[in-house]
């Protein structure tokens, strides 16, 4: 199960739980945010490890996209972006793990993640 925080717009505060199964349920949900205007932020506290990777996934496109709609930067491993395709296409080729490290009114970041040594 996914949890979505609504952090902006007439459903501030609110939470959207949404279960594994529901068809759509990312693309419909993120992009009602994202066609708003709106910002949320996404718990991964009950999510599966599938899940939360396909989350993931959704949640950096739709960020960049909001990104690009607000003509706020986007950032990867110090690269600068201005278009959401440009900075999608970075990332996808650069085969590494990644995280999201800038969500703001500055741009949105994505870094390589480091991993805790043992």
């Amino acid at each position: 199960m996914m949890i979505v925080r609504a952090l902006s717009g007439p459903q501030t505060g609110e939470t959207f739980q949404l279960f594994d199964g529901e068809e759509n349920a990312i693309e419909f949900l993120v992009g009602m945010f994202l066609l708003h205007g709106e910002h949320w932020k996404l718990d991964f506290s009950q999510a599966t490890p599938e899940e939360a990777l396909e989350w993931t996934i959704a949640n950096i496109v739709c960020k960049a996209m909001s990104a690009e709609q607000n003509e706020h930067p986007m950032f990867f491993n110090g690269r600068k972006f201005s278009a959401s395709e440009e900075f999608l296409d970075a990332l996808s080729s650069s085969d590494v793990l990644i995280q999201i490290c800038q969500d703001d009114e500055d741009g949105f970041g994505v870094e390589t993640a480091a991993f805790p040594r043992s």
